[in-house]
């Protein structure tokens, strides 16, 4: 069963947001444990133009590593399908309501001796997968070992999402091949 990163488009091309300062700034740490807010947590749009052009926003953007955020959009359209691996919660984007997206269906299915590691940190590189821990079925899920950077779709989750994605016209979304270049352009679509 093929495993995919589910991310975003370029962020040279698209506009992400800012995080918040402080301590607010660690309500997004999307580890994989369910996360609780009091209040819709305030952010920004990064402006700063790339080269001579002002990137435009898209349905779903990038905030923080590890997840995603959903304009109401991409919410109407995706929220009841990925309401079963994680969960949405409220973002105040310069005075409209955006959803940040954090996957909390952990499962440990990385093979740390078989994945390529960085020589110093030991971070892992490129996941190898263990197929017999992989989901079957349709899911989406973090792995303990890259769960702070990473969501994955095993491939029945890629295909259910692309044709719900498709179908509502969402920009933004993109899967990539585990220990892929990190490469989020246009053609991702």
């Amino acid at each position: 069963m093929k495993v995919w990163k589910f991310t975003h488009w370029s962020l040279n091309e698209f506009a992400g947001l800012l995080p918040p300062e402080g301590r607010a700034a660690n309500m997004l740490d999307a580890d994989g444990r369910p996360l609780v807010w009091k209040a819709p947590v305030r952010v920004a749009v990064d402006n700063e133009p790339y080269g001579k052009n002002h990137r435009p926003r898209v349905d779903i953007s990038h905030l923080a590593h590890g997840s995603l955020v959903f304009n109401e959009k991409a919410k109407s359209a995706l929220g009841s399908y990925l309401e079963r691996f994680g969960q949405f919660l409220p973002l105040d984007v310069e005075g409209h309501r955006e959803w940040f997206y954090h996957v909390t269906n952990l499962i440990d299915c990385i093979d740390p001796v078989a994945s390529k590691k960085k020589p110093v940190t030991g971070i892992i590189e490129k996941e190898v997968f263990v197929a017999s821990k992989v989901p079957q079925t349709a899911a989406l899920f973090k792995d303990p070992r890259t769960a702070i950077v990473f969501m994955y779709a095993n491939d029945p989750a890629k295909h259910e999402l692309e044709k719900l994605i498709a179908d509502a016209g969402l920009t933004g979304a993109a899967f990539e091949k585990p220990g892929s270049p990190q490469r989020r352009l246009r053609e991702s679509r």
